[in-house]
Formats: C-alpha cells, sequence, structure tokens
C-alpha cells in the first residue's frame, strides 16, 4: 500500500487502529518527497480557484521515528514565494534563479523543513510544514544522511 492509501469500500475488512500516528515536535528536519498529486483549489477568501500540488513529505524525526504530512502548495502569483522556497530546498532551484517547476522531478528530493504542530478546533494536533529552508542560507542544518553508493556511505569508515 502506497504513502497516500486507497478508498475503503463499503463491506472492506479494516484492522489499522491508528497506532502509528507520531506527532513530532516543533523543529527543524530532513525531509524526502514521497509523492505528489495534482488537485484542483475552489478557492476561498484570500485566494482564488487554482491549480493545486498536494505534496506527500516524509519527515524523518530520528528516534521519535517518521511521519508524513500533506502539505499544500498552491499555484497561484500570490504564492510563488512559497513555491520557489520549497524549490530551493530540494535542490531543484538556486535563489534568484529564474526556474519552470518540474513536478516530475521532485519524487525522491530532500532536504530540510521547519515543522510546527497545528491545532484544529476540536483540540486535535498534527504537524504541518511552516517552511521549506534553504541550503544555501542554512547549510549547517545539512545533516541528512550522505547518498550510499556502492556500499560506501561518505563520512563514514
Amino acid at each position: 500500500m502506497d504513502d497516500q492509501g486507497r478508498e475503503l469500500g463499503w463491506n472492506d475488512e479494516v484492522k489499522n487502529d491508528g497506532d502509528d500516528f507520531i506527532l513530532l515536535p516543533k523543529g527543524k528536519y530532513p525531509f524526502l518527497i514521497k509523492n505528489f498529486d495534482r488537485a484542483r483549489y475552489d478557492g476561498g477568501d484570500n485566494l482564488p480557484a487554482c491549480n493545486m500540488a498536494k505534496v506527500f513529505v516524509e519527515v524523518d524525526g530520528g528516534n521519535l521515528g517518521k511521519t508524513t504530512i500533506t502539505h499544500r502548495l498552491y499555484l497561484h502569483s500570490k504564492c510563488e514565494g512559497l513555491i520557489c522556497q520549497f524549490f530551493k530546498a530540494t535542490g531543484a532551484r538556486k535563489h534568484g534563479q529564474s526556474y519552470r517547476m518540474d513536478w516530475g522531478d521532485i519524487k525522491g528530493s530532500t532536504g530540510m523543513c521547519d515543522v510546527i504542530i497545528y491545532k484544529k478546533e476540536d483540540g486535535k494536533e498534527y504537524n504541518n510544514i511552516k517552511k521549506f529552508l534553504d541550503p544555501e542560507k542554512e547549510p549547517q542544518l545539512l545533516n541528512v544522511p550522505a547518498k550510499q553508493q556502492n556500499g560506501f556511505v561518505e563520512g563514514t569508515f
């Protein structure tokens, strides 16, 4: 089963108690883009109807575990800075560079993000991504494990 789940039928068997839910404390964490969906935002008070990317971001909390956050990027000029921030964090775009969004290339991208705790009106708490971090501005945060090549991990003995 993939991270996005699946639609259940009326008579399907269910067994997941939801005990695997992880709420990470506020902080800066490495992430991995698992997947994304193209969607449509119907519009609201602050933003008109527009295309929307639903990005499934796996956030690594180290000993606390991993959690997947669904992050929405609204494809509207009012949100251009947030879109640029996302592509900078994945390494696809440099600061100040013009960039044609390549959604087909984001799966497997890594970087760092600032995670917060969002409290809904019903009192339930969830993680949310406050912002994606620019590796050029915050290089000390890039403690993401090096890519493994032929059994060798750079920086280890």
